[in-house]
């Protein structure tokens, strides 16, 4: 090895030397501060901590509602006092944050919008050893009202009760609109009925036209609207409150006007449709086209469920026609109610009533009536069929 080689390796060690040295030196100056404070090394770093973030004990450690609280818990005086001393003064009172504001797609509650809450009151007195300092509570949530209301949505299941329907309304359009097309289909139908009570003057007969007049029926599918389940229930509702507003108070602009809500709730029913045909000879001034129309109706346009017509429609037909100078029609009418019963003493009655009720205009069909029963034998020793009728029984007619 040269003189230059040996100098240069001997520079090399002592400079490693050195190094190894300065390293050790350092070593031991950072343990001897750590030995000495432990925790400035701790706090020299600067810990960063959220903005909403509260350094401050909570206000439960303090107090409480069943006296003084815990306390503050060990160690937080050392680190709230410095942080509110080397805390710089607000520049503005308040700080406004921005409204957080959630959407939805579906119906949803209002939106919400974040506050930052008002500083807390003071420290009560009864703690004195804890320094007052300015305390933030967690942040509130306030509702945000919408700045449009939300569109109303109603669904298929809802709308019978968003939209009620006014019975009367319904009622009145379909005794001007399709009563009269109705009534014109099914006069065919009475007309043959009439056809053969007009020549029934035996038993078998009137038994022919019995069945002729229960099989009286057209196709009302098309002409009267179908009614709900629930309106079916309030027309029958509605009906019996007509009959006793008339049987009780005997106001008939009241039962006129319940009784056409029925029928607009169900125009089906050949009883509700029969008696508002009788409730329109019963107005003043009375209004027999329209009581023969609605009586052809619950004659001939009803439900497959009713299998027969009723007698009383009968009835109202013969007056209605009788009033409207169908003379033939009524009396033909009279002999149909005749065969579809077996009580003449109450036929005869209600014949009796019609008469003292209407006039002379029912008087000559209501003889032939009391003719044709006589001729067959059938009112013999009844009083109430005896023509002329009898004064006492006279005075106790309507």
């Amino acid at each position: 090895m040269s003189a230059k080689q040996a100098a240069a390796a001997q520079r090399a060690a002592e400079k490693a030397a050195r190094r190894e040295a300065a390293l050790a030196q350092r070593a031991a100056q950072n343990r001897g501060v750590t030995a000495t404070n432990p925790k400035e090394t701790r706090e020299t770093k600067e810990r960063v901590y959220a903005p909403w973030a509260a350094l401050e004990p909570p206000a439960w450690a303090l107090s409480s509602y069943r006296g003084r609280g815990p306390g503050v818990p060990r160690g937080a005086e050392g680190r709230s006092q410095p942080a509110a001393e080397s805390a710089s003064p607000p520049s503005s009172p308040t700080t406004v944050a921005p409204a957080v504001t959630t959407t939805a797609s579906a119906p949803s509650p209002a939106p919400l919008r974040v506050e930052p809450a008002n500083p807390a009151p003071p420290q009560p007195a009864s703690s004195p050893s804890v320094a007052a300092v300015p305390q933030a509570d967690a942040p509130r949530i306030v509702p945000v009202p919408p700045s449009a209301p939300p569109p109303r949505v109603t669904s298929a299941v809802n709308a019978d009760r968003v939209v009620q329907e006014d019975y009367g309304a319904i009622g009145r359009q379909t005794l001007h609109e399709a009563v009269p097309r109705i009534a014109a289909r099914a006069e065919p139908q009475v007309a043959r009925v009439l056809g053969m009570a007009a020549g029934a003057y035996h038993l078998l007969e009137e038994r022919a036209v019995a069945q002729a007049s229960r099989a009286a029926r057209i196709e009302d599918a098309e002409a009267l609207p179908l009614s709900r389940m629930t309106a079916a229930s309030d027309a029958r509702r509605l009906s019996d409150e007509a009959r006793s507003a008339f049987r009780s108070r005997r106001d008939v602009r009241e039962a006129l006007d319940l009784q056409l809500r029925a029928f607009g709730a169900n125009p089906r029913d050949p009883e509700i449709t029969g008696q508002l045909a009788s409730l329109y000879l019963r107005v003043t001034p009375a209004q027999p086209e329209m009581a023969r129309q609605l009586a052809l109706v619950a004659l001939a346009a009803r439900a497959p469920q009713y299998h027969s017509a009723r007698m009383e429609d009968w009835n109202t037909f013969a007056i209605a026609s009788a009033l409207t100078g169908r003379e033939s029609d009524a009396r033909n009418a009279l002999y149909v109610t005749l065969a579809l019963t077996a009580d003449v003493d109450t036929r005869c009655v209600a014949a009796l009533n019609a008469v003292a009720t209407y006039g002379d205009r029912l008087r000559k069909p209501v003889e032939a009536m009391f003719h044709r029963l006589h001729t067959q034998g059938r009112g013999i020793g009844s009083q109430a069929c005896a023509w002329p009728p009898s004064a006492s029984l006279a005075s106790r007619l309507q």
